[in-house]
């Protein structure tokens, strides 16, 4: 059985960001995401576009993606950057809260990095009677 997929890839600008989540929430939401876990879903995929389009790419802008998988019992969203990859020390830092709220957002969170070869999120929600 093939799984579901959507993708859409954009420039990493603050204009994007509205747009790429509202388009991965209505094919979430016609998968069965809906209630408080479709908030949750919307929360974690600004968080994650707004971390690309600040942190990735310095000074420049440079492709972030969006990638919806999915099956019966779940969904998972990842977003992608091709930057310059998670720093401990980067200039803009902020106030280091994003990545609890990617946490906390998702039944399951993934964080992956190589310095120079950008960043990928992604994030597990459960579809069950309880998203509503």
């Amino acid at each position: 059985m093939d799984v579901p997929r959507a993708r859409w890839t954009a420039l990493a600008t603050a204009d994007e960001i509205g747009r790429m989540r509202r388009a991965a929430a209505a094919v979430a939401s016609d998968h069965g995401l809906e209630g408080l876990a479709l908030e949750h879903f919307e929360l974690g995929v600004s968080e994650a576009l707004t971390n690309a389009v600040v942190h990735a790419y310095p000074g420049s802008a440079g492709p972030m993606s969006v990638e919806l998988e999915c099956d019966p019992d779940e969904i998972r969203v990842t977003v992608a950057d091709e930057g310059s990859g998670i720093a401990a020390q980067a200039p803009n830092r902020g106030l280091g809260l994003g990545l609890g709220i990617l946490a906390s957002a998702a039944d399951f969170c993934e964080i992956r990095t190589r310095r120079g070869s950008g960043v990928e999120v992604t994030l597990g929600f459960e579809l069950d009677d309880s998203n509503g």
